[in-house]
């Protein structure tokens, strides 16, 4: 059975395990999207404790509301103007201007693109390879 994708710049997003050992999902408030909220924020803030402290709020506002059987698309850029509007001139006991968002793929926080396509998605008026 083909599982759901999530990508980051290409690659596949590490799962990050709290709540939910199966993996990944979206479009609603369970454990698979709090693991998916944990994982984009650990990889992109580059630190677990805080992305704990953060993660159950990304989720929803953000996984919590993708449609389940869609892809989507998350910007670096809208997670920066999200942690912005969070955490205002200090975040959690630290400037923002402090957070370390530097990445170990060389990419800039504003180019990193996290995507996710569902298990057996596919664009509208495409059909599923038959199965052998």
């Amino acid at each position: 059975m083909e599982e759901q994708q999530v990508m980051v710049n290409g690659r596949p997003l590490r799962h990050v395990v709290l709540h939910s050992p199966t993996g990944f999902s979206w479009g609603y408030g369970g454990s698979g999207p709090a693991d998916l909220a944990l994982s984009i924020l650990a990889d992109f803030l580059g630190d677990r404790k805080l992305a704990e402290q953060l993660h159950q709020d990304f989720k929803w506002e953000f996984v919590a509301k993708w449609t389940e059987d869609r892809p989507w698309l998350l910007t670096g850029a809208q997670i920066l103007a999200w942690l912005r509007r969070l955490g205002g001139p200090t975040f959690l006991g630290r400037r923002f201007e402090q957070l370390d968002l530097s990445r170990t793929d060389g990419a800039e926080p504003e180019e990193v693109v996290y995507q996710g396509r569902p298990a057996g998605w596919r664009p509208e008026g495409r059909r599923a390879a038959p199965r052998a």
